[in-house]
């Protein structure tokens, strides 16, 4: 009885390895994949947080990978505090992060853009005064039936934050969507 006790909790150890990030603690891009595509499955309304860190490459080339982690480490510990215990934190890859507020609306999810880039900046000017400006670019998009529209609609809007000068928060409009899929032809 007590093997198979063991047995199960260490397959629950290597499931819940398997879908986090070791540096953040928090969900890896599979397991963000998967939880995108349940809430889009089961037509779950919220909004998608998008957040790609401006100019982390930078960072890490300047000042090593060691320091790039400790960055990594303290902007999830920034992220923690201020999304809400519903939200669920993602680093998707390395230097991008996602939060899904589920049942929450495009507005929620501009107001906490804003908060993360104002904490963002409160951080940077401590740290790296005289550095390259630490800033994120995030995109904000609606849950949509489909994970990959959701996702492309963020990933859109980042880089119309990228494009506005970086640092900044934004949707990716409709009308920026139609002329996208009018490019891909």
């Amino acid at each position: 009885m007590r093997s198979i006790a063991e047995r199960r909790e260490l397959e629950r150890e290597a499931f819940a390895a398997a879908m986090t990030d070791q540096l953040t603690g928090f969900t890896n891009r599979a397991a963000f994949v998967a939880m995108l595509d349940h809430l889009a499955r089961q037509g779950t309304n919220g909004c998608l947080v998008l957040i790609d860190l401006d100019r982390f490459r930078a960072i890490n080339l300047r000042h090593g990978h060691e320091a790039g982690d400790r960055l990594l480490t303290t902007f999830a510990g920034l992220l923690r505090r201020i999304t809400r215990s519903q939200h669920i934190l993602s680093r998707i890859d390395g230097e991008s992060f996602a939060v899904i507020l589920p049942g929450e609306s495009v507005a929620a999810g501009m107001r906490l853009g804003e908060a993360i880039g104002l904490a963002l900046a409160e951080i940077a000017r401590d740290a790296m005064p005289e550095e390259l400006p630490f800033t994120a670019s995030i995109g904000v998009a609606a849950l949509e039936r489909n994970r990959d529209a959701t996702l492309r609609t963020a990933e859109l809007a980042v880089t119309e934050a990228k494009a506005r000068g970086r640092g900044r928060v934004a949707t990716c409009p409709p009308r920026r969507m139609r002329l996208f899929w009018r490019w891909r032809g």
